[in-house]
């Protein structure tokens, strides 16, 4: 290996010091590292001394979510695991200061491990609001599904009052692959399928999903018996975009036929229409 790329290693030490800074608060010294967490923030770690001792802290700004918008997600069971796992990792302690906020915090009486400590915080704080992000946008997905699912299912039980709507329709006994709806008339099914996501990625997945589903009945047992195969489309999802994924879009459109939440109604002329 030429002896010149070693340089490399220079320039990231250089352009990674570079990166730091500080400013004084008050009687702490707050360092803001090249740590950067995924909703886009670097972390500041806080230098304080107390006595003998070196206090290095979050500052409070977990507890008061200098990193994320402030929304409730201490009621998670896997976000508070994975806080305490964090927290056994990086021998990190929290308190309480007098107004009630927590603060998390290392401590040491030897000046040389300062530095350690410093690193080993804003790995910690890293941490602790990466789970918070992933939490905030897995529950958002689940509520989005669950609000689609809900609205979407009054709609089809009011429009169909006599037929029967099975909701998580299996494609066989014991199949893995359900859809959304069901609707029964004498012994046709037309497959609903309800597509809705709180991100475009989640979206694509929804038509992914979706279009792998109806894919699948081709061969199946209840191929015979489908009428309609229809993909309800949810478009007042944060995830849904009028000119993204056309290629998971023109899967769907070749998979089912394809109705947006504003044509719902469409859906009584295709089912009651007279059988072939």
């Amino acid at each position: 290996m030429s002896p010149s790329f070693e340089e490399f290693y220079h320039e990231v030490a250089r352009d990674y010091g570079s990166m730091w800074d500080f400013k004084f608060r008050g009687r702490s010294l707050e360092i803001i590292t090249p740590h950067s967490t995924i909703s886009d923030k670097f972390v500041s770690v806080f230098l304080t001394e107390r006595g003998q001792e070196i206090i290095v802290s979050d500052g409070g700004y977990l507890y008061l979510g200098e990193y994320i918008e402030n929304e409730d997600v201490q009621q998670n069971k896997c976000y508070n695991q994975t806080v305490t796992h964090l927290e056994d990792y990086y021998k990190v302690q929290r308190v309480l200061d007098r107004h009630e906020k927590v603060i998390f915090y290392l401590k040491t009486q030897r000046r040389d491990l300062v530095s350690s400590l410093v690193h080993d915080m804003a790995s910690f704080i890293t941490g602790v609001v990466n789970a918070q992000q992933i939490t905030l946008e897995s529950d958002r997905e689940v509520e989005t599904r669950q609000r689609f699912a809900k609205k979407a299912g009054s709609f089809l039980i009011d429009v169909f009052p006599a037929r029967m709507v099975k909701f998580h329709q299996p494609l066989r006994v014991g199949d893995r692959i359900n859809f959304s709806a069901g609707i029964w008339r004498e012994s046709k099914v037309n497959l609903i399928q309800f597509v809705t996501g709180s991100t475009p990625y989640h979206f694509a997945n929804s038509m992914a999903k979706a279009t792998m589903n109806f894919l699948a009945v081709g061969g199946s047992a209840l191929a015979p018996s489908v009428n309609h195969k229809v993909s309800f489309i949810d478009t007042s999802a944060s995830g849904y975009r009028t000119n993204g994924n056309p290629s998971y879009a023109s899967l769907l459109n070749g998979a089912s036929e394809v109705l947006a939440w504003e044509e719902r109604a469409r859906i009584v002329e295709m089912v009651e229409a007279p059988l072939e």
